[in-house]
């Protein structure tokens, strides 16, 4: 028995959505930092190779934003740093008046060993959230990679597959990435991207 199949071809436009890693921003600093470093607070310079505070502190928060990346929402940041101290990284973070920064803030706390996380508005700094005990951290050179989707900050250490600490808040949807800087400790190597998605008509 012949079976006869009847083929009706309708037109349709079929999106694929393909996601793939597109870098916006990369700095070694092996010359100079590159010039959309706004250098807000802390007299910040590159030298050696590295980028650091020449004036860190806490009052004003010593503090350097890529100006040109000001609404980033879902991204991922890779940076090394080198003589972990006491700093960090400033994520969808915006600025506020009398030198302040909003914004999700990672804490690289070498001296205490740990790793963890504040909401920070403006002058008010948040409570320690989600601290995670990292042995050995003081004065080592680190890599981070840290994640950025929708409300969730995921945090992954030298190259691991899983994060070492996480956060979710919904605190803030955008904004800028800044190095934060309270001791001696800099930063190297940072590369932002972000996901490209393709759309494929088929």
């Amino acid at each position: 028995m012949k079976k006869y199949y009847m083929l009706t071809i309708v037109s349709l436009f079929i999106f694929c959505s393909n996601a793939s890693a597109q870098t916006i921003f990369s700095d070694s600093f092996d010359t100079n930092a590159k010039p959309v470093w706004g250098n807000e607070i802390g007299k910040w310079v590159a030298s050696g190779g590295v980028y650091y505070a020449t004036e860190p502190g806490n009052s004003p928060v010593a503090y350097s934003s890529i100006i040109t990346q000001k609404n980033l929402r879902d991204f991922t940041v890779k940076i090394d740093i080198k003589n972990c101290q006491d700093g960090g990284i400033f994520l969808r973070s915006v600025k506020c008046k009398d030198n302040n920064v909003s914004g999700v803030l990672l804490v690289t706390l070498g001296s205490s060993n740990q790793l963890y996380w504040h909401i920070v508005s403006c002058e008010i700094v948040g409570p320690i959230e989600n601290s995670v005990t990292i042995p050995d951290l003081k004065g080592s050179t680190i890599h981070l990679k840290i994640v950025v989707s929708g409300n969730t900050y995921s945090v992954y250490l030298n190259d691991k597959s899983k994060p070492v600490t996480t956060l979710t808040t919904d605190k803030f949807s955008n904004g800028s990435i800044a190095l934060y800087s309270n001791s001696s400790q800099s930063f190297d190597n940072i590369i932002i991207s972000k996901m490209k998605k393709k759309n494929v008509a088929k």
